[in-house]
C-alpha cells in the first residue's frame, strides 16, 4: 500500500456501474428507470421482479453478479463471521447509531474533496424546514443512511429471498455511479465545473473506501469511546462484514485486500491526505449538528449535546479539520459535569449482567425505529434516488 497507489485511487471509479447508469439514462427514460431502482431491494418478490425486468440488460447483469472475489470466497467461516457481526450490531445498536451520527458522518465531511460531492447531492447543506419528513433534506438523507445501515447489518436481509441486503448495497452503488454520470453531464451547471485534476473523479475508490472505514473501523472506535466492549474477534468480524459490503459497492479487489489487511494504516492515509477545512465540509457538519439538535437530542439545552458527543468521539484530526476545536460548547462546567455523570451511569449499567445489555439493546431497537419510521413520517422508508440527482 504505497503512497503512489493510494493517490491513484482518486482517479479510479466503478466503471461497470457507470456503464449501467449510462444505459439507464439513455433514450430519455432515466426518471422511470430510476423509480424502478427503488424497488430492487423490496422484500415483496413480485415488486423486485417487476423492477428487475424493467431495467436495461446491462443493469440486470450487474445486479445479478453477486459472486465474491477469490480471497473472500475462499475464506473459511466467512458467513459465520458476517452473522456474528450483525449480532454485535443488533445487541449494541444504540451505541453504533450514535457513533455513526456523531463520528462516522462528520469524519466523512472532514475529507474536503469528498465533501464536494456530498454537498452537490440533495443540497444537504440547505435543508428545507417548511415540512417534516422526506421534504426535509437532511432528515431524508440521514433516514436513508439509517435504512442502509439497518439493512446491511441485519442477517435476515442477507438470507431472505432475492438477498435484499445485497440489493440495498447495489442501489447505493448505482446511485454513486449516477452521480458521476450527472456531474459529467452537467459539469458547467451553475458555473461549477468539476476539477478532475485537483479533486479526482467524483466518488472515486479512495473516497469510497474511506467511507467504508468510517462506517466500520471508526464506528467501532466510537462505540468503545461510549464505554461498550468490542473484542478483537468482534472487531475482525465487523471489519470483514464491511469488506463484503465494499465488494458489493463496487470496490476493486486490490482495494478491499489492502483495507482488510491493514485498515488502521489505510485510515491514517485518509486522515493525512484528505482531512482539511472546506466550506462544504463546514456546511455539512453545521447542518448535521442542527439536525441532531432538532430531531435526536430532546433536552432543554440540547444545542450543546451534538458538539459534545462529536468532540468526545471523533478522530482529533477530523475535529481540527472541521474547526470544531474552536467552537465553544457553551454548556459550562455544570453541563460538562452532567455529561460525565451520564457516561458514568451508563458504564455502571453495562456492568450489570443480563439487565444492562437487555436495556441498551431495547433502547437501540427503539432508536432504529425512530431513525426510520418516525423521521419518514407518512412517507415510505425507502432509499430514493431521484431527489438527490435533481441537485447534482
Amino acid at each position: 500500500m504505497t503512497k503512489e497507489w493510494w493517490s491513484s485511487l482518486r482517479q479510479r471509479v466503478d466503471v461497470d456501474a457507470v456503464h449501467a447508469m449510462e444505459e439507464i439514462f439513455c433514450d430519455g427514460g432515466d426518471r422511470e428507470r430510476l423509480r424502478l431502482l427503488r424497488d430492487i431491494d423490496a422484500l415483496d418478490d413480485s415488486s423486485f421482479q417487476a423492477a428487475f425486468s424493467g431495467l436495461p440488460l446491462g443493469t440486470r447483469e450487474l445486479i445479478s453478479r453477486t459472486d465474491l472475489p477469490s480471497f473472500l470466497a475462499d475464506m473459511p467461516g466467512l458467513e459465520q463471521a458476517q452473522h456474528r457481526a450483525c449480532e454485535v450490531f443488533r445487541n449494541q445498536a444504540l451505541a453504533f447509531i450514535i457513533a455513526l451520527l456523531c463520528k462516522s458522518l462528520p469524519e466523512c465531511y472532514a475529507g474536503a474533496r469528498g465533501a464536494k460531492v456530498l454537498a452537490r447531492t440533495g443540497a444537504l447543506g440547505e435543508p428545507r424546514r417548511d415540512r417534516k419528513g422526506l421534504d426535509d433534506t437532511m432528515v431524508r438523507r440521514v433516514m436513508e443512511t439509517s435504512v442502509f445501515v439497518q439493512n446491511v447489518m441485519n442477517w435476515n436481509m442477507w438470507t431472505a429471498q432475492n438477498t435484499p441486503a445485497i440489493r440495498t448495497i447495489q442501489k447505493i452503488r448505482l446511485f454513486h455511479a449516477s452521480v458521476r454520470v450527472m456531474i459529467e453531464r452537467h459539469g458547467q451547471r451553475d458555473g461549477r465545473p468539476w476539477d478532475y485534476t485537483a479533486d479526482g473523479a467524483p466518488i472515486n475508490m479512495q473516497d469510497t473506501v474511506g467511507t467504508l472505514l468510517a462506517f466500520s473501523l471508526q464506528s467501532i472506535r466510537g462505540v468503545r469511546s461510549l464505554g461498550y466492549s468490542i473484542s478483537k474477534d468482534e472487531e475482525r468480524d465487523i471489519l470483514l462484514h464491511w469488506i463484503v459490503i465494499g465488494h458489493h459497492l463496487g470496490l476493486a479487489e486490490d482495494v478491499l485486500k489492502a483495507a482488510w489487511e491493514n485498515p488502521e494504516a489505510m485510515w491514517e492515509m485518509v486522515c493525512t491526505d484528505e482531512f482539511e477545512w472546506s466550506e462544504d465540509g463546514d456546511t455539512l457538519t453545521t447542518s448535521l449538528r442542527a439536525f441532531l439538535r432538532e430531531h435526536v437530542f430532546f433536552l432543554q439545552h440540547k444545542q450543546f449535546v451534538p458538539l459534545m458527543f462529536m468532540k468526545r468521539m471523533m478522530d482529533g484530526r477530523a475535529i481540527r479539520a472541521l474547526h470544531l476545536d474552536e467552537v465553544q460548547q457553551g454548556g459550562g462546567r455544570l453541563y460538562d459535569a452532567l455529561f460525565s455523570v451520564v457516561f458514568f451511569v451508563h458504564g455502571l449499567l453495562m456492568m450489570i449482567p443480563m439487565i444492562g445489555p437487555a436495556i441498551t439493546e431495547w433502547m437501540g431497537s427503539e432508536l432504529m425505529e425512530f431513525t426510520t419510521k418516525k423521521w419518514a413520517g407518512a412517507n415510505p422508508t425507502q432509499i430514493t434516488l431521484e431527489r438527490e440527482l435533481q441537485s447534482v
